[in-house]
């Protein structure tokens, strides 16, 4: 710091560093970040991997400049998540006002945040106008030259892409899942991929960067399963790749489950379309696949592959997640509570429904005794306040809507 500058103030400095680093804390202020972002920018609110890349990035911001605050020189180096997630917007095709906006609205927020701490300080403590002075020197600094680098990082990124064959790929691709292009002749010579045979679609993404080399070979071994060669894979982001393999008939379903070792083994996790024909096969497929990534990312049970055709209901319904969620509530009443006791009510009725009610093979499936399940049912009536048969198939959809997002 200065040499004018007053102990006091870097007293307090250090010690607001060390406290704001507490994982409470710092989750806290994260979370108001990323809110604050996604509320004023909300071109990048509907992209799951996008906003994990945001919270990334968010967390490394805040600890880097919770380590430069109080020093009294600092050299600006962007963490790894900040220049990912300048990659990941460049890769989206986004235009640098994007990034330009969510970096203006973060330094409103970081000021806006700094002025409620200095505010909420007793009079005995340091002196506020210098403390304010203070950060908003350091701040300034700090967003100035990380703008400044990210616009380089951002560049260069957008000018790899728009070169060679891979930015004709995304391009022509683009126009495709657009409804743009429907030649499906002119498309297999564009591309290198039998556009007139069957596609299933797959997303395959990692939360682990040192895993991120490794994508392109699952793409590879997954195409390979389904028994049609390697897949034509395009890169998203910095931890994601689109991918659609074609075979000549309709592949059997599950392909890519049957891989769920080789996935788990690379901590990467898969999204799958349901298989269709042609052109508009090579679009749904993909938006099935894109709807249920969504699912998995938001599940808290972090499945390592998720099929639309096992999930299509529940996609569905999570098209408007606020109705789904009274609707859930409304059906299941304090069954959808989180308590230990509702848990078990839960995973008995929801056996129960999906095995047609036969007791045996619930009790079989839970490991208790034919009369403990009769009894839980019972007991799961009572809170519902009618017989599960009266309401079978409201309940099941409630039921797998918890269980599809790891409440079951």
């Amino acid at each position: 710091m200065p040499p004018e500058f007053d102990p006091a103030v870097a007293r307090w400095l250090n010690a607001f560093a060390v406290e704001a680093r507490e994982p409470q804390r710092m989750r806290a202020w994260v979370d108001l970040m990323n809110k604050t972002i996604l509320e004023q920018v909300p071109e990048i609110d509907g992209d799951a991997l996008l906003r994990q890349d945001l919270d990334a990035s968010s967390q490394a911001h805040w600890e880097n400049f919770l380590t430069v605050v109080a020093q009294q020189e600092h050299r600006v180096v962007l963490p790894p998540p900040v220049s990912d997630f300048a990659l990941s917007i460049a890769r989206r095709g986004f235009e640098l006002n994007v990034l330009l906006k969510i970096y203006r609205v973060a330094q409103q927020a970081l000021w806006n945040y700094i002025i409620d701490v200095v505010d909420e300080l007793p009079p005995s403590g340091p002196d506020r106008t210098a403390l304010l002075v203070h950060f908003w020197s350091r701040a300034g600094s700090w967003i100035d030259h990380t703008v400044e680098n990210l616009i380089a990082v951002y560049h260069v990124e957008r000018q790899r892409i728009t070169q060679g064959a891979m930015a004709r790929r995304l391009e022509i691709v683009g126009l495709v899942l657009a409804g743009k292009a429907s030649d499906a002749r002119q498309l297999t010579v564009d591309l290198g991929y039998p556009m007139l045979q069957h596609h299933t679609a797959y997303v395959l993404w990692t939360d682990d960067n040192e895993r991120v080399g490794e994508l392109t070979g699952i793409a590879n071994a997954l195409g390979t399963a389904i028994g049609h060669g390697p897949p034509l894979a395009l890169s998203q982001g910095t931890r994601e790749l689109w991918c659609w393999t074609a075979s000549p008939k309709a592949p059997v379903t599950h392909l890519i489950s049957s891989q769920a070792e080789l996935l788990e083994a690379n901590q990467v996790r898969a999204a799958v379309g349901i298989p269709s024909r042609g052109v508009d096969g090579f679009r749904t497929s993909h938006g099935e696949a894109r709807a249920t990534q969504r699912l998995s990312v938001d599940s808290a049970a972090r499945p390592t592959v998720l099929e639309y055709g096992d999930v299509e209901l529940v996609s569905l319904m999570r098209a408007d997640a606020t109705a789904a969620d009274r609707f859930v509530n409304r059906v299941l009443g304090r069954l959808a509570s989180d308590d230990k006791g509702m848990d078990r009510l839960r995973e008995t009725l929801y056996t129960f429904v999906t095995n047609a009610g036969d007791l045996d093979a619930v009790a079989e499936t839970l490991i208790v005794h034919r009369n403990t399940v009769r009894y839980r049912i019972r007991q799961a009536e009572e809170i519902l306040g009618h017989r599960v048969g009266e309401r079978r198939a409201d309940v099941e959809v409630a039921l797998r809507h918890l269980a599809v997002l790891g409440r079951l």
